[in-house]
């Protein structure tokens, strides 16, 4: 029950994505500090297999709802 509540919670709080093309010298967490997300929160929302990036591919990014 927790722990459902928790990703419950979790999916909420990060409803809305923004697209992001990814620059040179981009790393995923550089991006996810510009988003103030998580690298993970990243990965996990484009599948990604590692944390690897490359110039011009696009990325998901959640961004937290202002409103909680």
């Amino acid at each position: 029950s927790f722990l459902s509540d928790m990703i419950r919670n979790n999916e909420e709080t990060y409803t809305q994505m923004r697209l992001c093309i990814v620059q040179k010298d981009d790393t995923i967490e550089s991006i996810a500090e510009r988003y103030k997300t998580t690298s993970l929160h990243i990965i996990k929302r484009n599948q990604l297999e590692d944390d690897a990036v490359s110039e011009g591919q696009l990325l998901y990014v959640p961004l937290k709802n202002k409103s909680k």
